[in-house]
């Protein structure tokens, strides 16, 4: 009887350790819902290389928003306290865009100005290539030749004004003028014959009254007729030397 109660007592024991372990540790159950949320945090965690191009990505668009603001808020206090910028006129409340004032004038004199512009460039250029240069001391000195011309500084600008010039075209213009004088002046050199023959035929335009005054008056004026028909041809050779693209 002992030994038939050993026996099953051993047989319990056996049947309690023989059993799948798997049942007792809880493998092939279904997991509770504490653990389920965690395995869902674990999945969806993000890298440290995609957290960062997310940031890389949400800094860009922000900064790209703030640009755009800032551009908006420009133009709108631009419209606000420069409104001569946009508006460059009103009719009865009724604006005209300086926009529309610059495509009249660009159709008006647009390729005359162009021009103008073109054929600056090209004298400056060959000047610089034959190593002449016009000082600002030069240009002030023409300047008071002018203001005595015309009765002081006054004046110039005067005549300045109904020519609808500024101080600054016309040292524009002087520093031009210079230097072709300066390119070509010994070409335009200018004979004692020359100068007698132009007194004789036209004693009565010339402004001075003495005698070399005269000459000296008549000495210029031919020399420039000399410049000014040396620079035309001179200058065509030029144009069709330098490379001009027009847009």
């Amino acid at each position: 009887m002992a030994k038939n109660r050993k026996s099953k007592v051993g047989k319990r024991k056996l049947g309690k350790r023989v059993g799948p372990r798997s049942t007792r540790r809880g493998v092939g159950r279904n997991p509770s819902p504490a653990r389920q949320r965690i395995s869902k945090k674990s999945a969806t965690k993000l890298t440290p290389v995609s957290s960062q191009n997310l940031l890389k990505r949400r800094f860009l668009i922000t900064r790209k928003r703030i640009l755009i603001f800032l551009i908006i808020v420009g133009l709108v206090a631009s419209a606000f306290y420069k409104k001569h910028w946009i508006i460059a006129a009103t009719v009865d409340g009724s604006p005209i865009i300086f926009s529309e004032v610059l495509s009249r004038m660009n159709k008006q004199y647009g390729q005359q100005t162009l021009n103008q512009i073109i054929n600056e460039k090209i004298i400056l250029s060959e000047a610089a290539k034959k190593g002449v240069v016009i000082g600002e001391k030069e240009i002030d000195e023409k300047m008071s030749q002018l203001e005595t011309t015309f009765g002081g500084a006054e004046g110039l600008d005067a005549v300045l004004s109904q020519q609808r010039q500024t101080r600054s075209d016309l040292r524009r213009e002087l520093r031009l003028q210079l230097s072709m004088e300066k390119l070509y002046d010994k070409e335009a050199s200018v004979s004692a014959e020359e100068i007698d023959k132009f007194i004789s035929e036209n004693r009565a335009q010339l402004a001075a009254t003495d005698s070399a005054s005269q000459r000296k008056e008549a000495q210029e004026a031919l020399r420039q007729q000399k410049l000014s028909k040396i620079f035309s041809e001179k200058f065509q050779q030029l144009r069709q030397q330098v490379k001009i693209t027009i847009f």
